[in-house]
Protein backbone atom coordinates (compact mmCIF):
# COMPACT_ATOMS: atom_id res chain seq x y z
CA UNK A 1 0.00 0.00 0.00
CA UNK A 2 1.86 3.25 -0.79
CA UNK A 3 -0.01 5.56 1.59
CA UNK A 4 1.44 6.37 4.63
CA UNK A 5 -0.06 5.37 7.67
CA UNK A 6 0.54 6.85 11.25
CA UNK A 7 -0.88 5.07 13.52
CA UNK A 8 -2.04 0.86 13.79
CA UNK A 9 -5.84 2.08 14.41
CA UNK A 10 -5.94 3.64 10.82
CA UNK A 11 -4.74 0.37 9.23
CA UNK A 12 -6.90 -1.99 11.47
CA UNK A 13 -9.87 0.89 10.31
CA UNK A 14 -9.14 -0.15 5.82
CA UNK A 15 -12.10 -1.41 4.66
CA UNK A 16 -9.36 -4.12 2.75
CA UNK A 17 -8.09 -5.06 5.67
CA UNK A 18 -11.28 -5.79 7.82
CA UNK A 19 -12.44 -7.50 4.80
CA UNK A 20 -9.04 -9.49 4.16
CA UNK A 21 -8.87 -10.66 7.55
CA UNK A 22 -12.71 -12.12 8.04
CA UNK A 23 -12.62 -13.86 4.15
CA UNK A 24 -11.82 -17.24 4.52
CA UNK A 25 -12.79 -19.48 1.44
CA UNK A 26 -10.61 -22.25 -0.54
CA UNK A 27 -10.72 -20.31 -3.64
CA UNK A 28 -9.04 -17.76 -1.97
CA UNK A 29 -5.60 -16.69 -0.66
CA UNK A 30 -5.54 -16.03 2.74
CA UNK A 31 -4.29 -13.06 4.35
CA UNK A 32 -1.44 -14.21 7.41
CA UNK A 33 -0.17 -11.40 9.10
CA UNK A 34 -0.34 -7.18 8.13
CA UNK A 35 2.75 -4.99 8.93
CA UNK A 36 3.18 -1.90 9.32
CA UNK A 37 6.70 -0.24 9.32
CA UNK A 38 7.89 2.52 8.91
CA UNK A 39 4.48 3.97 8.24
CA UNK A 40 3.86 1.76 5.23
CA UNK A 41 1.65 -1.12 5.24
CA UNK A 42 2.58 -4.73 3.85
CA UNK A 43 -0.05 -7.64 3.60
CA UNK A 44 1.38 -11.14 4.16
CA UNK A 45 -0.41 -13.49 2.00
CA UNK A 46 -0.02 -17.56 2.48
CA UNK A 47 2.68 -18.80 -0.50
CA UNK A 48 0.93 -20.47 -3.55
CA UNK A 49 2.70 -22.31 -6.24
CA UNK A 50 1.77 -20.41 -9.99
CA UNK A 51 -0.55 -17.75 -10.92
CA UNK A 52 -3.47 -17.60 -13.38
CA UNK A 53 -1.20 -15.43 -15.75
CA UNK A 54 1.86 -17.55 -15.87
CA UNK A 55 -0.56 -20.65 -16.85
CA UNK A 56 -2.03 -19.23 -19.54
CA UNK A 57 1.36 -17.79 -20.89
CA UNK A 58 2.71 -21.15 -20.95
CA UNK A 59 -0.10 -22.61 -22.75
CA UNK A 60 0.31 -22.81 -26.28
CA UNK A 61 -3.55 -23.22 -26.77
CA UNK A 62 -6.70 -21.28 -25.36
CA UNK A 63 -7.90 -23.19 -22.02
CA UNK A 64 -11.08 -25.78 -22.68
CA UNK A 65 -14.42 -24.15 -21.87
CA UNK A 66 -15.07 -26.76 -18.67
CA UNK A 67 -11.82 -25.01 -17.01
CA UNK A 68 -12.89 -21.43 -17.41
CA UNK A 69 -16.05 -22.67 -16.14
CA UNK A 70 -14.86 -24.04 -13.49
CA UNK A 71 -12.66 -21.24 -12.63
CA UNK A 72 -14.95 -18.21 -12.98
CA UNK A 73 -17.81 -20.43 -10.90
CA UNK A 74 -14.49 -20.44 -8.11
CA UNK A 75 -14.29 -16.42 -8.34
CA UNK A 76 -17.71 -15.90 -8.24
CA UNK A 77 -17.86 -18.02 -5.30
CA UNK A 78 -15.14 -16.03 -3.08
CA UNK A 79 -16.77 -12.85 -4.43
CA UNK A 80 -20.13 -13.67 -2.83
CA UNK A 81 -18.35 -15.26 0.21
CA UNK A 82 -17.12 -11.59 0.32
CA UNK A 83 -19.90 -9.81 -0.24
CA UNK A 84 -21.34 -11.02 2.88
CA UNK A 85 -19.03 -9.37 5.57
Amino acid sequence: MKRKYNSWNEVMELREVKSLKKLHHPNVVKLREVIRENKRLYFVFEYITGDLLSMMREKAEPFPEPWIRHVVFQILQGRQDANNF
